[in-house]
This record gives C-alpha cells, sequence and structure tokens, in this order.
C-alpha cells in the first residue's frame, strides 16, 4: 500500500484494481458506516463485513513478489522513507489542525501527541488516530516480506500446513496482529505461484477452527476479535476470502469495465496509502458540511438525515474529494521522499 507508483519488473493492472477497490471499500463504506452511526461493537451481523484487512496484507504480498528486487538495506531504508515519512507528515497536519481546533500553539500540541503512548493514540482518545493501529503491524510485516519471500522458495506442502497450523495454535494462545496478518502476506507471496497447498485443505481447516472458536464461547461479533485478532477472526476472514474470492474479484471487474470507476479505482490504488491516512479528519469534515446544510434543509426535505440517503452522500463527497486530497499531498510526499530515497530502492 503505497502512496506512489513505484516502478516494478511487472506491473500487475488487476492487482492495481483489488488495491483500489479494497481502499474504496475501506473509505467509503466500512467507515462511512461507523461514521454515521454504527457501532460495529454492537452490532454483530453487520461486523461480518470485516474482512477487508487481510485482503491488505495479501496485496503487500503480491507486490512484492512482482517488484524489483534489491538488497536488504536499500529495501529496509526504501521502506522506512515510504511509510515514515508520509505519516511524519501527516501527525503535523493533525496536530496543527488540532492547534486551531483548541486554540492553542502548535508546539503544545506537539507536545501532547508526543505524551501519549502508543495505545492512546491509536485508540484515538485525543486526536482520533484510531486508524493508525494499522500502520506498525504494516510496517513490521512490510521489513519482513524479503525473508519470508526467501522461505517461500522452500515451502513444500506439509510445510505450509505445519506454517498454518502453528499461526493458528499461536492465535489460540495468543490473539495477535502480526501471527494473523503474516499469513496473508504470505498468501500473497503466491500471487503468481501456485500455492504449496490446496485451498480445499485451507479452507477445512479454518472451518474446523472457526468451529472450534464458536465452541469455546467466543463472541461472533468480528470487532471484538479483531483487536487483536484472535482465532476465530483469522479463520474467518480466511475461509470468506476463499469462498468469495473469485465473485469479489469479478464484480472488481465488472466495475472497471465502467471508465469513470475505473479512474476512481485506479486514483485509490495509486493513492492507496495517503488517502488511508487521512480520510478520517475528511470523512469527520463531510459529516458536518451535510449535518449543517440538513439542519436548514430539514423541514422542506423531512427524509434528509435518512440513514441510506446522507450515508451515501458523505461516501460520494469522500469518494472524490480525497482524490483531490490525496493528489495534492502525495506532491509534497514525493518531493521529500525523493531527496531521501537512494537509487534502486524506488
Amino acid at each position: 500500500m503505497e502512496h506512489t507508483t513505484a516502478p516494478t519488473t511487472t506491473r500487475d493492472n488487476d492487482l492495481d484494481l483489488y488495491r483500489g477497490c479494497t481502499m474504496i471499500y475501506i473509505v467509503c463504506f466500512i467507515h462511512i458506516l461507523s461514521a454515521m452511526g454504527i457501532d460495529w461493537y454492537a452490532q454483530d451481523l453487520w461486523s461480518l463485513l470485516l474482512i477487508e484487512m487481510p485482503v491488505i496484507f495479501y496485496i503487500a504480498g503480491a507486490s512484492y513478489t512482482l517488484s524489483s528486487k534489491k538488497s536488504y538495506p536499500l529495501y529496509l531504508w526504501g521502506r522506512l522513507v515510504r511509510i515514515v515519512i508520509p505519516l511524519v507528515i501527516y501527525l503535523l497536519f493533525v496536530v496543527t489542525l488540532y492547534a486551531l481546533r483548541h486554540d492553542m500553539s502548535i508546539p503544545a500540541s506537539i507536545a501532547l501527541m508526543a505524551s501519549l503512548s502508543h495505545s492512546e493514540i491509536t485508540q484515538g482518545c485525543v486526536f482520533g488516530l484510531s486508524h493508525l493501529w494499522f500502520i506498525h503491524v504494516y510496517l513490521i510485516i512490510a521489513l519482513l516480506l524479503p525473508l519470508l519471500h526467501y522461505a517461500t522458495q522452500h515451502i513444500n506442502r506439509l510445510i505450509a500446513y505445519v506454517i498454518i497450523i502453528a499461526l493458528m495454535v499461536w492465535l489460540y494462545l495468543q490473539p495477535n496482529y502480526i501471527a494473523c496478518y503474516i499469513a496473508s502476506a504470505m498468501a500473497g507471496l503466491y500471487y503468481r505461484r501456485p500455492l504449496p497447498c490446496q485451498w480445499w485443505g485451507v479452507a477445512l481447516l479454518m472451518l474446523g477452527a472457526l468451529m472450534l472458536a464458536l465452541w469455546q464461547g467466543y463472541s461472533c461479533n468480528m470487532q471484538l476479535n479483531k483487536f487483536p485478532p484472535t482465532l476465530l477472526f483469522f479463520a474467518y476472514t480466511t475461509l470468506m476470502l476463499i469462498v468469495l474470492r473469485r465473485p469479489l474479484q469479478w464484480v472488481c471487474k465488472q466495475l472497471a469495465r465502467i471508465p469513470f470507476a475505473r479512474y476512481i479505482i485506479n486514483q485509490y490504488a495509486r493513492h492507496s496509502y495517503t488517502i488511508y491516512l487521512y480520510h478520517v479528519q475528511f470523512i469527520a469534515a463531510a459529516c458536518y458540511i451535510y449535518s449543517a446544510i440538513g439542519t436548514r434543509l430539514q423541514a422542506h426535505i423531512p427524509f434528509i438525515f435518512n440513514p441510506i440517503i446522507s450515508g451515501t452522500i458523505v461516501a460520494i463527497a469522500t469518494l472524490l474529494s480525497m482524490i483531490i486530497i490525496a493528489r495534492i499531498v502525495d506532491t509534497i510526499n514525493n518531493a521529500i521522499t525523493r531527496h531521501l530515497t537512494p537509487t534502486g530502492t524506488k
């Protein structure tokens, strides 16, 4: 999930399509529903839609396997620059915005953020940064990808099943992000190669793990199982992606047949990291503007706050505005990272 289209050995249009559609699903559906009042923690049925994050890590693995390979120090520096520098720029934007809203100096706002623990920041206690829980997990797995790629060159069917079972045991004993999403990234490394194990075999393992977790009293609410991921979340999302992979691919390709939709998807693929970083603030702004306008028009349009209508309008406003915002921000990001990234790491 990069903020720029770095050159690769082989450009895969389908992978860009899946990346763009996944980011649109996250920004303009999952997070819009949350902003419009859907409480994932109280909605077991709605929470079954939370299958997006394993896809992101699968795409990360697939992108790496298609990329031009380089020495690990160069790769390491390139990932740090491409992930951390845009994150720092975003945090400066957030502390500035917070300072303006609360009539305080920017240094004081920075000091406030610096005083918060990682858990306080990612829980959104002050600055509304709960979506940043994802970044440190993504960074860790991104830095492991060269090692994982090397390992996949030597994995046979038996070892593959042993690894899957070991990850399941790890999640059963200790729910955690790395065990869950490293499996998705490793699957992505086989994007253009046959998996060392059968899809149906993995599906049976996931079905068994799902039944075990439910039998042991795990909640059916995926949001409760997502932070950090439990065995149930891992089994459910993996099983759903196995079952739905063909239908979802078909939907993405049908959307890409529409020229304007294809343009939107390409923009979300190209600027996915930046869009992910900034979208929360702009969803909040869209909701505020809509609420202000809707309050004035409610007497004449009584259904203006109907959840379907308001959610759709806010989603469309966010969908289009984030393309403009991301292109502006990435112009700045690229100007900075171009001077920081050594030749061969891009």
